[in-house]
């Protein structure tokens, strides 16, 4: 919600920065001006500071109006619901929302379209009822009017859900034709509806597209991702790993080893189900060499792990783990994944001394320290305080992480810190996936208990079933 409310701020007006600077010496030089200029100031300061994206110097002159009671156009109160959002004051920015952008008649269009947006959000993170896509639909019928490629997107996500797929097609057609990045997920959509000639001309104008960017600059990382997603489309796989290679060794770039990672990934899915292990490792391996960050390697690891049914087979996939910790090849995430295994197969000591080692090789797998801040939460003898200290830490380098709010949240249930908890808790809910929302309930309905919530105890409880 935070980051949401930071990205669409920087949308809201168009003021250059400087602006601050010249005001703010204006409001320091003219003791002699009315309470109405100082406000005006304050106001035009404020304006700047959202334009800028600078929240938090803008919820500085804003909190100075709305203390006075001037809460100024509903421009100015749209401004002021990002910064309290910002400000992590979610359920009172929600609520200056609803008086501007109200659930039944109409309000302020921009309001009402960040309504639709939160709307969204939701529908992308868990199931909803017809009652939000109602609503949905409400907000951008008032907010969501203009021929735009973030409109026609927007109305692409409500058809979507409603499942109205000619609609959503025409839509995200609609957004192709203004930003041509946007016809392979156009033929996407069609392939999916079986429109196998629409989805081959959609896919063609967008290889066109991505070439010809391509060829003008040699050194678009964009352009070349993008070109080797459509490759493998059109199933030359090879190919869209020559062009990652080809790239990379130009000049290289986060972008193109994540590229490069999830290639290893679609080729491990090519592999049939009778290929051996060491094949299948030796494509995880090479994936998360690549992209540290790539958390589909992670999972498809431990997912392999999870169906293999012999002891010998688990045994075998452990060994090539060891075996790569001995060579020097790739220790890390050797470490990081045999402690998922051991976790998995509820060896817990073995499971932490594993975790704790890769993170100790490699900083940036902050899933490792999620996963040892878990692990020492919810172990028989509990280190809570460095379980905290942990997933703090994870959370300043990577905020809105679902997986690293919903640890904090179980850290500090453990530790009947039943407020904060709630509110780490929720944080995670929105961007939680499918498979999680069962546990997070089910915390929710113990942490809403605990401080006589007894309803919305009830209520997670039931979604928890």
């Amino acid at each position: 919600m935070r980051d949401f409310f930071r990205r669409r701020a920087t949308l809201l007006l168009a003021m250059p920065t400087p602006i601050v600077l010249i005001v703010f010496a204006a409001i320091l030089f003219s003791g002699h001006q009315g309470k109405d200029t100082i406000q005006s100031l304050y106001r035009e300061a404020g304006r700047a500071a959202v334009a800028s994206g600078d929240l938090d110097q803008g919820r500085f002159y804003y909190s100075r109006l709305i203390g006075d009671g001037d809460e100024g156009n509903p421009q100015d109160q749209l401004n002021w619901a990002s910064m309290l959002a910002a400000n992590g004051q979610v359920k009172a920015a929600i609520g200056q929302l609803d008086k501007l952008a109200p659930n039944d008649r109409v309000g302020f269009g921009p309001a009402h379209r960040q309504k639709a947006m939160m709307y969204i959000s939701a529908l992308q993170s868990r199931a909803s009822g017809p009652e939000v896509l109602d609503q949905l639909h409400w907000h951008l019928r008032q907010g969501v009017r203009e021929d735009s490629v973030e409109d026609h997107r927007l109305w692409t996500v409500y058809y979507l859900a409603v499942g109205q797929m000619d609609d959503a097609i025409d839509r995200m057609a609609k957004a192709a034709t203004k930003n041509p990045d946007l016809w392979l997920d156009t033929a996407i959509l069609c392939s999916s509806q079986g429109q196998t000639e629409a989805y081959q001309r959609n896919l063609t104008r967008a290889e066109e597209h991505a070439r010809r960017m391509l060829d003008e600059d040699h050194l678009d990382v964009a352009r070349r991702v993008l070109l080797a997603r459509i490759l493998v489309a059109k199933n030359e796989v090879a190919a869209a790993v020559k062009l990652l290679d080809d790239g990379a060794a130009l000049k290289p770039d986060p972008r193109l080893q994540k590229a490069q990672s999830d290639i290893c990934l679609v080729q491990l899915g090519q592999l049939g189900p009778d290929a051996p292990i060491a094949d299948r490792v030796d494509l995880l391996a090479k994936a998360a060499m690549l992209g540290p960050a790539n958390t589909s390697v992670y999972q498809l690891w431990s997912g392999l792990y999870s169906q293999l049914k012999s002891a010998d087979d688990r045994r075998e996939l452990r060994d090539k783990l060891e075996q790569m910790i001995v060579k020097g090849d790739m220790p890390a995430f050797a470490h990081f994944t045999l402690g998922e295994m051991f976790a998995l197969d509820e060896r817990i000591d073995d499971s932490i001394f594993h975790t704790e080692k890769a993170f100790e090789l490699d900083g940036r797998l902050l899933e490792a320290a999620n996963n040892l801040a878990w692990l020492l939460a919810t172990r028989d003898n509990p280190d809570l305080k460095r379980a905290e200290e942990l997933i703090r830490s994870c959370i300043e380098k990577r905020s809105g992480n679902p997986h690293f709010h919903d640890t904090l949240g179980t850290v500090l249930l453990k530790q009947e810190r039943f407020d904060e908890a709630i509110v780490e808790l929720e944080r995670a809910l929105p961007k939680m996936p499918r498979e999680g929302l069962k546990g997070i309930h089910t915390r929710l309905a113990e942490a809403y208990r605990a401080v006589g919530k007894d309803s919305l105890a009830k209520l997670h409880a039931d979604e928890a079933k």
